[in-house]
């Protein structure tokens, strides 16, 4: 689907992005680095208190967000971007994908449908480090981090973040670690085997989970094209039905994150990567 600018033209935002830039700011064993660029702070966490050659350092990349602001997920919204961060490492290491939380549906005005994150959000990431990190030194990693804040109007951010860590033999846990680890545990999962059941008829896809209070379908940019996601993608009680577009003879396939809600409002993300399928033939799966 693709994405409409807000008042603000995204074919501006890369020159605007480039221009705003806020402190950078350092921890070695002192407060977390952090910067705040108009609607937005943006700090970064980390679990281990020190680099150890060939471990893993988790990162946590926290986006507080002042109210009636909103920032994008990375999946499919009709508007904006999502935040991104370029690391500078030290040779030898390895920076892998940020984790996305789940994020809630937005709806503007004519019936634009983003999904968004309110009040704040963190992003995981984890780095390896060097094997050959030499011990009793001490990393440094840069980061640039941009991003696009909207509310009735939509403003850029930037921020230049620096951590500095001791490199050694063993790391202990910083005061962020289980705040980190909870949101590694709120990550959504591939759903448990029999939870989920889908259902093709013709280009439609019935998703189900019974017992749901609600379900709400968020896509993601590999997922294939639906027809109506502002009307289809979010429903009470615990079925969805999908309209897909159908591509050379095919639908699908259905690629994103399905959130779960009980009776209670409580919700369950679950990663879905469900295959695509003929549109003549008709397949049902789970309970």
């Amino acid at each position: 689907m693709p994405r409409r600018a807000r008042p603000l033209a995204l074919s501006l935002l890369a020159p605007l992005l480039g221009s705003l830039l806020a402190g950078g700011c350092t921890r070695e064993g002192g407060p977390t680095p952090a910067a705040r660029d108009g609607a937005v702070e943006v700090a970064l966490l980390t679990a281990e208190k020190a680099a150890v050659p060939g471990r893993i350092l988790t990162l946590g990349w926290r986006f507080r967000i002042d109210e009636g602001w909103h920032l994008y997920w990375h999946g499919v919204s009709d508007t904006g971007v999502p935040p991104s961060i370029a690391l500078t490492l030290p040779a030898g290491w390895e920076a892998g994908p940020l984790r996305w939380p789940a994020p809630v549906r937005h709806v503007s005005p004519g019936d634009i449908l983003d999904h968004v994150y309110v009040g704040e959000v963190v992003l995981l990431q984890t780095v390896r480090v060097a094997a050959d990190a030499p011990l009793g030194g001490v990393a440094e990693i840069r980061a640039r981090v941009d991003w696009l804040a909207c509310s009735e109007n939509c403003s850029p951010g930037s921020a230049e973040l620096r951590l500095t860590l001791p490199v050694e033999r063993h790391a202990g846990p910083t005061p962020d670690a289980d705040a980190l680890t909870r949101v590694f545990q709120g990550l959504p999962q591939p759903p448990p085997e029999g939870l989920v059941s889908f259902a093709f008829e013709g280009a439609d896809l019935t998703v189900a989970v019974p017992g749901a209070g609600r379900l709400e379908f968020y896509p993601l940019d590999s997922c294939g094209p639906l027809v109506a996601p502002l009307a289809d993608a979010a429903a009470d009680g615990g079925t969805l039905r999908l309209r897909l577009r159908e591509r050379d003879g095919r639908v699908g396939p259905l690629r994103g994150i399905l959130c779960v809600r009980g009776g209670d409002g409580a919700a369950r993300c679950y990663e879905l990567n469900h295959p695509a399928a003929p549109v003549a033939v008709s397949v049902k799966e789970g309970p």
